[in-house]
């Protein structure tokens, strides 16, 4: 949706149009009651700190993210949570890894974490075809996009 390809097409230089269904989209994320994780990494950061050790930005942030939600299940009393994810090229490294952890009994880093309440295998669906990983993508552009604002620069209506 965000490069205007493939059934979007018909939104190129619809800006009006596709800022509607953006905003449309996250009202009805709120309507929903879901709750969003988001967590990363910052890759320049890692890789100075690291060096050749360290682990797959992608890979670290989805480890982050599933230990909040961990958290989050364990305080709400909620016993198995199923993953749903996106396609990723090799989903079977990214499982193994958070398997290990859970075999280990915690994740590595601050907040360590048994992902007790984490199903496994993950559900690894296609974007494209799953209209909750299309509402996460969304919300995503939405943050990376506010996050990036140059606010002293607000001369873009978009922007603003």
């Amino acid at each position: 949706m965000f490069q205007y390809k493939d059934d979007w097409i018909g939104l190129k230089g619809k800006h009006r149009a596709a800022i509607g269904i953006y905003r449309s989209l996250m009202n009805e994320i709120t309507a929903s009651g879901s709750v969003l994780f988001v967590r990363g990494v910052h890759e320049r950061q890692l890789k100075r700190r690291y060096g050749e050790h360290a682990h797959d930005p992608h890979s670290l942030a989805s480890q982050y993210c599933l230990e909040r939600v961990n958290f989050y299940a364990e305080s709400e009393g909620i016993r198995n949570i199923q993953i749903v994810a996106d396609k990723v090229s090799d989903p079977a490294a990214h499982e193994g890894m958070l398997k290990r952890y859970k075999l280990l009994g915690s994740t590595e880093g601050y907040v360590g974490s048994d992902l007790a309440h984490i199903d496994f295998p993950f559900r690894w669906e296609d974007s494209r075809k799953y209209f909750g990983l299309q509402a996460i993508d969304t919300a995503l552009f939405i943050l990376n996009r506010a996050v990036r604002l140059n606010r002293d620069d607000m001369s873009s209506k978009g922007d603003r």
